[in-house]
């Protein structure tokens, strides 16, 4: 962005740096051996694990693997999911937030294999940034400091995604991330329908009762 500020750090040398007086491995070595410790998995999973255990465990690999392969792709799923991930929780982190996480190594390691990583500020970051500073000087009256808390927490979340979505993906792919967006809000709105329908949920979310 042309009124933004990158922040480039140097990737060569040092800690993620090129590898120095360590064997060289091909891609096809390095493919090679990859498969055989996928197969190896593999057969282990389906001998120790049940069936669906198992399958999951595949499934989440495999993910893995392709999200490895192509990090880009995890910014549409998660707004896809991001309806519904919200809600589900373990303690205070959910699912969003585990997606969010991912979504920043991926970002970090992707950036570390091209020797790159950016961060490309602009109007929108900063005004999130403002915004956050108003929220963190509202906390002296606030009813609830933990939900409070909470709120900063995910206007913040909002903030790295805007930071990294500029970065992680082409001008291509963020059409994919929009429909995303749309589709999510699609889900999210037929499971809206049929709540209201089927009168499920809490007694406060009913309507024309």
């Amino acid at each position: 962005m042309g009124l933004g500020r990158t922040i480039k750090p140097t990737l060569t040398g040092g800690l993620l740096g090129s590898p120095t007086g360590l064997p060289y491995a091909s891609g096809r070595q390095v493919r090679t051996a990859a498969a055989v410790v996928g197969l190896v998995v593999l057969a282990w999973l389906l001998a120790e694990l049940p069936l669906l255990w198992a399958a999951a465990a595949v499934a989440a690999g495999g993910g893995g693997v392709l999200l490895l392969r192509f990090p880009h792709l995890i910014w549409p799923g998660l707004a896809l999911a991001l309806p519904f991930a919200s809600a589900l929780k373990r303690g205070p982190i959910s699912l969003a937030d585990l997606m969010l996480g991912t979504a920043v190594l991926l970002w970090f390691v992707d950036g570390a294999r091209k020797g790159r990583l950016r961060l490309t500020s602009g109007p929108l970051p900063i005004l999130f940034v403002v915004y956050l500073l108003a929220l963190l000087l509202s906390f002296s009256n606030a009813i609830d400091l933990q939900e409070a808390v909470e709120g900063v927490i995910k206007w913040l979340q909002m903030l790295v995604a805007v930071l990294l979505v500029q970065e992680a993906l082409s001008s291509r792919q963020i059409r994919w991330l929009v429909w995303g967006l749309l589709a999510g809000g699609v889900l999210q709105a037929a499971l809206g329908i049929y709540q209201f329908v089927f009168r499920i949920g809490p007694p406060n979310f009913l309507l024309l009762d």
